[in-house]
């Protein structure tokens, strides 16, 4: 489905994806990935799966993923509840049972969302439906990340509250884990970007295509709110000026990187 991954019907949902932390369609937890905790292998439809079932299930993947709306549609949702396959079915139930009931509010809905639980069920829904329906989602942290905490690595602390980032404004090149907790009440993640040199952060969030002025984009899994949910993003820093952003929509449809959610760390 994809979470992370990926319809895009904002602009700023659109800078997410080509950012690489994609996160805003129901099934898509692609900005999340296949290091992301429990990701499982893609898996094919079983034997005893008729060709017309197979059919009529990738159809309803397609239709989510290209969906315009977001959050998907209940109705979009449960259609895609009831033609998932027997292997996936569990996942796809526990899912939009946890979903559909908020795609009213997309507070609620990113914050259901950032549910460990789920995240972990649309891992698997992800490798599956490209396995099954050839369906591509974004997926990982980035090329080089995980989302492993690294006990060898720099450890930079990431305190979200709503709509801010506490955090270091430098930090040594080498291998860093940033850990992100989550003291919000809404759900955050971190998108992390290397500036090309002279690059402004407002300049990464205006431009239509973010790959022209960034050397590099990564992003972790979503936290939850409550400070329970720690999320990590591991990568080799090098030197250069790195923007912490958050994407998900806020309540009044802007993301909260437009809210004032974003932070500056130098890396030397």
């Amino acid at each position: 489905m994809n979470h992370h991954h990926t319809n895009r019907p904002r602009a700023h949902q659109r800078r997410l994806a080509r950012l690489g932390i994609t996160a805003t369609s129901l099934l898509a937890l692609a900005a999340c990935g296949s290091e992301s905790k429990d990701a499982a292998a893609p898996t094919a439809p079983a034997a005893t799966a008729s060709a017309s079932d197979v059919a009529a299930y990738c159809a309803v993947v397609k239709e989510l993923n290209d969906s315009e709306s977001f959050p998907p549609t209940a109705d979009l949702l449960q259609r895609y509840r009831r033609v998932a396959l027997d292997e996936i079915a569990p996942d796809v139930d526990l899912a939009v049972g946890r979903l559909v009931s908020s795609v009213d509010d997309p507070t609620a809905f990113f914050v259901a969302f950032a549910d460990d639980e789920i995240e972990q069920a649309l891992h698997r829904v992800d490798a599956y439906e490209t396995a099954t329906c050839g369906v591509e989602h974004d997926t990982g942290p980035g090329e080089g990340a995980t989302t492993v905490l690294d006990a060898n690595a720099t450890r930079i602390d990431v305190t979200a509250t709503d709509y801010a980032f506490a955090a270091p404004s430098t930090a040594p090149a080498g291998r860093a884990s940033l850990v992100l907790v989550n003291n919000g009440k809404e759900a955050h993640f971190m998108g992390l970007s290397k500036l090309k040199p002279g690059v402004t952060m407002q300049e990464v969030m205006a431009a239509e295509d973010p790959s022209t002025v960034t050397d590099g984009s990564w992003g972790s899994d979503f936290a939850a709110p409550g400070g329970k949910d720690d999320e990590v993003l591991t990568l080799d820093l090098t030197p250069g000026t790195y923007a912490l952003f958050c994407w998900v929509t806020g309540p009044t449809g802007q993301p909260h990187a437009m809210m004032g959610m974003q932070h500056e760390i130098v890396v030397s």
